[in-house]
């Protein structure tokens, strides 16, 4: 992943919630708790796709059409790409245009993928 010429990212996905609503939640009792999600826990990216401009960020929601989410509710290691604007922020907008292209396999309760963006 280092060494590759392209951008990388290695993303350890689980069901949680986002920091913010673990916090809020924990404060409130009686309140509807939020909905856990499928999450990116953990992103490493390597240094072309930390200067590429797309960020994938730690507790972002996975799509549920994401290859990721597939492998994490079937259980089967999948690969192919996927759009990268399924990819959004918590205010809705894409963190990028174009494919994406995943691999990924289920560990446990865990989604472990690398994905990349073909040089553009």
């Amino acid at each position: 992943m280092r060494y590759s010429k392209h951008p990388v990212w290695y993303l350890r996905c689980g069901v949680s919630l986002k920091l913010t609503e673990a916090r809020a939640s924990s404060q409130e009792n009686g309140k509807d708790r939020p909905t856990p999600r499928l999450r990116v826990q953990e992103v490493y990216a390597n240094d072309v796709a930390s200067a590429c401009g797309t960020r994938i960020h730690q507790w972002m929601r996975v799509p549920s059409t994401s290859l990721i989410a597939t492998d994490h509710r079937s259980g089967f290691p999948l690969t192919g790409s996927e759009l990268l604007d399924q990819w959004v922020t918590s205010d809705g907008g894409p963190i990028g245009t174009g494919s994406l292209f995943v691999d990924a396999q289920v560990v446990g309760e865990q989604a472990l993928a690398l994905v990349s963006l073909p040089r553009r």
